[in-house]
């Protein structure tokens, strides 16, 4: 009988109620040298995956846990109360004890719902969402916790119980009928949301979110498949690792472990956790040499206006430094070209049907770039009202003439190709500028230092640049709007 079965039960005996890189020299691109792609097999887990309606809900983290004594107190007290009520109620008693590992996940699952409730609730928060798919629970992987276990559904039921009230839970709705009577599929309306008891938040006075810490060993590079071309989601793909990457996952730590002593402050209203900075680094397609952009921070989930009003590094305000027209510029990079001078994107100018110029904002120029680079073969949804009297054919022939270096990469579906070069050059930048004692947090194709580092850390950016494309860059300052 473990430490805590005995507790447990010497509380039942007293009745006490009380008691979780080679340059390719066909294009000039510096790349890391790719391991071969390997076989989609597919995970299964439906983690990547969510419903819309929760996207503005945090998925449980198996992997955070109580760090202080306080706080530990409180999950054994828990724990054992939970094994005492098991015991009691006829239809969750078990007919055999556990055996130590799956009481070891027990004690974990309760360590990290605890934990992830009561943070969420010390700072303002509200539920956390987690999967209790069958495809999920007691599956092995690199992507997921040995805390969704089988035991997890009886876990949250016995956290819920009326006389336990640690946690308040909401079943998820699996799925209704589609409306869509041509598909005839099945949709995920709302995964299962937890949050803080009264009885946990009775037990949380002195408490604070610095009481809790993440454990190691959460995958940080993660490979995606191919999207679903309905649901636009692609799933998880298991892999073999290699030295590649090895040597990814060693420089995404590094990151992290820089980031989690970083001075880094936010002071808005936007509903963040500023102790949210590990990051992930996430490749597409199945492929090493698809994708591969950091993924992760609270800042993240920032509009960028407020991320420069009110997120400050080392006490000091922030600006936010951007590769000019990036994604051209990595293009001409590809196929080994140099770009004209000047702005990329105003030199490219669109005629109707009509014979009439049409202007469209800088923002959408961009846009149309990405989308057709990523094989658009179509005005994507969100830029439809742009599109009457201006077919998609004649939009791509504006491209094609505006940049004729171009023309072939606006017939390929290559920009996943091109957002791992981009993603080189960020996390080559964030490293250098670690070895100065510079922080930098990534956001897509851009960094954000604090302004007193401005000048080193354009240089650097610009340097990892022409390390990685032969070429020379242009970037942009942002700062907060006085």
């Amino acid at each position: 009988m473990s430490t805590l079965e005995s507790l447990a039960h010497a509380l039942s005996c007293e009745g006490m109620a009380e008691a979780v890189d080679e340059a390719d020299e066909a294009t000039g691109l510096k790349v890391r040298p790719t391991s071969p792609t390997p076989a989609p097999r597919a995970n299964p887990t439906g983690l990547e995956a969510r419903p819309p309606d929760d996207d503005h809900v945090p998925a449980w983290n198996p992997w955070l846990f109580a760090t202080a004594s306080r706080m530990r107190a409180v999950v054994a007290d828990v724990a054992a109360q939970l094994l005492i009520a098991e015991s009691r109620r006829p239809e969750l008693a078990r007919k055999r004890p556990r055996r130590a590992d799956d009481l070891t996940v027990f004690e974990g699952a309760v360590d990290s719902l605890l934990s992830h409730a009561s943070r969420e609730h010390i700072r303002g928060g509200g539920p956390v969402r987690l999967s209790l798919d069958k495809r999920v629970l007691g599956k092995r992987g690199r992507y997921v916790s040995p805390l969704y276990s089988k035991q997890l559904p009886r876990i949250l039921e016995l956290l819920s119980l009326p006389e336990m009230a640690f946690l308040k839970v909401t079943k998820g709705v699996r799925a209704r009928p589609s409306t869509n009577p041509f598909t005839g599929e099945r949709e995920v309306i709302q995964q299962t949301r937890f949050e803080a008891g009264p009885r946990l938040v009775s037990r949380l006075e002195g408490v604070t979110v610095a009481d809790f810490d993440v454990r190691p060993g959460q995958e940080v590079v993660l490979l995606k498949g191919t999207k679903d071309d309905r649901t636009g989601i692609a799933d998880l793909v298991e892999y073999d690792d290699t030295d590649d990457t090895h040597a990814c996952r060693a420089e995404v730590r590094k990151i992290n472990a820089h980031l989690k002593g970083a001075s880094i402050e936010y002071g808005g209203t936007t509903k963040v956790d500023e102790t949210e900075r590990a990051l992930v680094r996430r490749f597409t397609r199945s492929s090493w040499g698809c994708g591969g952009r950091l993924w992760g921070g609270f800042w993240h989930r920032l509009k960028k206006s407020d991320r420069l009003a009110n997120v400050r590094i080392d006490g000091q305000r922030v600006v936010s430094i951007d590769l000019n027209a990036a994604v051209l510029r990595f293009a001409y990079a590809y196929v080994g070209a140099s770009p004209p001078d000047g702005d990329l994107y105003s030199s490219i100018s669109f005629t109707d049907t009509a014979g009439s110029p049409r202007v469209l904002p800088r923002d959408v120029v961009k846009k149309i770039v990405a989308s057709r680079l990523n094989g658009a073969k179509e005005w994507p949804e969100e830029m439809r009202e742009h599109r009457a009297g201006l077919p998609w054919a004649r939009v791509v022939a504006s491209l094609k003439a505006a940049h004729p270096a171009l023309a072939e990469l606006f017939d390929r579906d290559c920009g996943q190709e091109l957002t791992f070069t981009e993603s080189e050059v960020l996390v080559d930048t964030l490293l250098r500028l670690q070895e100065q004692g510079i922080t930098a947090l990534p956001v897509h194709d851009c960094i954000v230092v604090a302004e007193g580092c401005e000048a080193d850390a354009v240089t650097t950016y610009l340097d990892s640049f022409k390390f990685h494309t032969k070429q020379t860059g242009v970037v942009a300052v942002d700062r907060a709007k006085e």
